[in-house]
């Protein structure tokens, strides 16, 4: 009798040993479910754009290119360059490509020399500044990153420029929605470009 008790046990433990096999890996799945496994959400895919404009100073003496990075239509960055034009980069005809004839000083000794002449460095390489009164606007922001030199004023905006600078209204023109953002642009006489991705 000992031996059936036996063998009644093993194909007891056998039988529990595959329900448990059977059993556990849906109650599993169950409990504890996958976190990749959102297959009904769609994933956002980020539309980015990037609008390109850029423009002449109205005496040609500096270019101007504005880049606005958009993700999802909201303005992430704003990148504006202003570029000093060298004499042979101006048109003919504009103030900064006219060349006067330097002042011989020893024709007439009452002759008075102008400042800007007396040095014939300053002749071979004018310097050229650029005018535009929203520089000083741009110098003054917080939260920006700038980098100057005697040619090029850089300026890096981002949306946490436009909060901590919120009195400031001048800046606000610059993050606008993507349409209107362009209209504005091309109203002040830019001509810009599009790319997206």
């Amino acid at each position: 009798m000992k031996k059936k008790e036996t063998s009644n046990v093993v194909i007891y433990l056998c039988i529990l040993l595959l329900a448990m096999i059977i059993a556990v890996p849906p109650i599993l799945r169950t409990l504890v479910p996958k976190e990749e496994q959102n297959n009904n959400v769609p994933v956002e895919k980020k539309k980015i754009v990037l609008l390109t404009c850029s423009k002449t100073s109205d005496d040609a003496s500096y270019q101007i290119n504005n880049k606005t990075k958009f993700i999802n239509n909201e303005v992430s960055t704003v990148t504006i360059t202003y570029t000093a034009n060298t004499p042979a980069e101006n048109p003919i005809g504009s103030e900064n490509s006219e060349q006067q004839e330097p002042v011989n000083p020893s024709t007439d000794d009452n002759q008075s020399v102008p400042e800007d002449q007396t040095s014939t460095d300053n002749q071979t390489r004018p310097t050229i500044l650029i005018t535009d009164p929203i520089l000083d606007i741009f110098r003054n922001l917080t939260e920006v990153e700038i980098r100057e030199d005697e040619n090029t004023f850089n300026i890096v905006m981002t949306q946490k420029t436009v909060e901590s600078n919120s009195d400031v209204k001048e800046i606000a023109n610059f993050f606008n929605l993507l349409p209107n953002q362009q209209k504005y642009y091309e109203g002040l006489g830019y001509t810009c470009t599009r790319l997206e991705s």
